[in-house]
């Protein structure tokens, strides 16, 4: 298991799909910080840069921009903790898929964080900054292409839907 550089006894780990660290001596845990990690298209959190996420975009050794690739046409998400609690998220709306969504509302709910900047492609990049759990899985939701029909309830408790 990868260890980190911290005074704090420290290892990173798969929780239900987010990558966090647990802190052994507090018993919480937090997300690591720097880097990036991608939400697969069926969910999976994966390190960026890392073998399982270069065997995901079906390339080992891709002699191109592999993680734009990947945002761009296979509906993969990067999700970066940048300081402290502010998060960039970034997505293709038109290509995200509804697990990788799924995988991404459950973490946004179990993580504190103070704001997100959210980017993601339209005709051009576009980006908005988001404080509260609810304002993004709803903005998610909104930008996406994908219909939700299974998801209605549990956007309404949100307030995401007015019907």
């Amino acid at each position: 298991m990868d260890r980190t550089t911290s005074s704090e006894a420290a290892e990173v780990q798969l929780l239900d799909g987010p990558l966090a660290i647990q802190h052994a001596d507090r018993g919480d845990s937090a997300v690591l910080l720097g880097g990036g990690f991608f939400v697969a298209p069926d969910g999976t959190w994966l390190r960026k840069g890392s073998d399982e996420f270069f065997v995901a975009v079906g390339d080992p050794n891709p002699d191109y921009n592999a993680p734009l690739f990947a945002l761009k046409n296979l509906g993969f998400i990067e999700v970066r903790v940048v300081a402290g609690p502010l998060v960039n998220i970034t997505l293709h709306p038109r290509n995200v898929a509804s697990a990788a969504l799924r995988s991404l509302q459950q973490w946004l709910l179990l993580f504190q964080f103070s704001s997100v900047k959210l980017n993601y492609l339209k005709d051009r990049w576009i980006s908005e900054i988001l404080t509260t759990p609810a304002q993004v899985i709803c903005r998610l939701f909104e930008i996406s292409a994908l219909e939700m029909t299974e998801d209605a309830s549990f956007l309404r408790t949100f307030g995401c839907m007015q019907h």
